[in-house]
């Protein structure tokens, strides 16, 4: 695997992959070697069916956190712009470009430029819908993730700090 470390072109990589929720593992196996590539040690938990959620335990107490999944594609023909990825006027255009695969890309392409074990963060699934993903990884916070305080979830918020948000 070629580590991408643009976060454009490695948006429109993670766009091409459909991951509608209940069917992310492609984007999840993307997202596991590429940390793997860089030298780290990622690991799966399993969700119901063939879902994973993709995560790498530090020591911080900071853990980044991005969803996997997008919404259905609907009909087609309604898209202004290919949902799988599209640049115009200078601008990227696609599914997941903003909420949330263009935010993965921006935190792997940063991680890419400097790769610590110290850094801990978890992608999931599901969180256009069930939530499974989080739940699950949730039942680890008083073990494995312990340690963690602090989040920084990579959801769009207008810039604005929040202290909750959906997933």
């Amino acid at each position: 695997m070629k580590i991408i470390t643009d976060p454009v072109e490695l948006t429109k990589e993670l766009i091409k992959i459909n991951s509608e929720s209940g069917d992310e593992q492609a984007v999840a196996e993307y997202i596991f070697n590429y940390l793997e590539n860089l030298g780290l040690k990622p690991q799966y938990q399993k969700i119901e069916g063939k879902q994973s959620n993709v995560f790498l335990i530090g020591k911080g107490e900071v853990m980044f956190n991005g969803h996997m999944d997008i919404i259905p594609i609907g009909d087609r023909e309604k898209w202004d712009y290919d949902p799988y990825g599209e640049i115009k006027d200078g601008k990227l255009f696609g599914r997941g470009t903003c909420d949330t695969k263009g935010s993965i890309a921006c935190f792997l392409s940063a991680l890419a430029k400097n790769p610590t074990a110290d850094i801990s963060c978890a992608f999931t699934v599901e969180e256009e819908n069930t939530f499974a993903g989080i739940k699950n990884l949730m039942k680890m916070r008083n073990n494995e993730l312990k340690h963690i305080k602090y989040c920084v979830n990579l959801e769009p918020t207008e810039l604005k700090i929040l202290t909750a948000h959906k997933g």
